[in-house]
């Protein structure tokens, strides 16, 4: 606007402070948007390693020995890769139509016999297959009593 001739510093100020503001606001939606997608992206991932975890500690738990779980995990469509070494690792996704294996699961297992049967301990890593950044572990174990279980 001009008064007399001149510009109204004013209404300028008022402008630029008003185009200040809207940045503001759009760097913050920006930002808060952002934060939620990784967030969510993170609890996905999180989610579908607590599910891999849990089955393949059932699996593990269910199974007399370390050549059974072998036999039960390598039937699963979706395993890959398998290896059998100190620890049992394999890549996997949880459906069969995924092109690329998400994650790298790790599984060890430790038996302690005792006169009565043995303790058998299982822990599961869930790792990211890309970074092998670990996303979940599960610890879980059994009491074998005798010959009966």
């Amino acid at each position: 606007m001009k008064i007399n001739g001149k510009m109204n510093i004013r209404y300028l100020v008022e402008l630029v402070i008003t185009l200040l503001l809207i940045l503001f606001v759009v760097v913050v939606l920006t930002k808060v948007f952002a934060t939620a997608k990784l967030n969510s992206v993170y609890a996905k991932d999180l989610n579908e390693a607590v599910l891999i975890a849990e089955n393949v500690a059932e699996l593990g738990i269910s199974s007399h020995d370390r050549e059974e779980f072998l036999d039960k995990i390598s039937k699963v469509e979706t395993v890959k890769d398998l290896s059998d070494g100190d620890e049992i690792t394999f890549s996997m996704s949880l459906s069969p139509e995924t092109a690329q294996d998400r994650y790298l699961v790790r599984a060890t297992f430790e038996e302690e016999s005792y006169p009565a049967g043995k303790i058998c301990e299982m822990e599961v890593s869930i790792m990211d297959a890309e970074s092998r950044q670990e996303i979940y572990c599960i610890s879980t174990g059994k009491y074998r009593g005798g010959d009966h279980s």
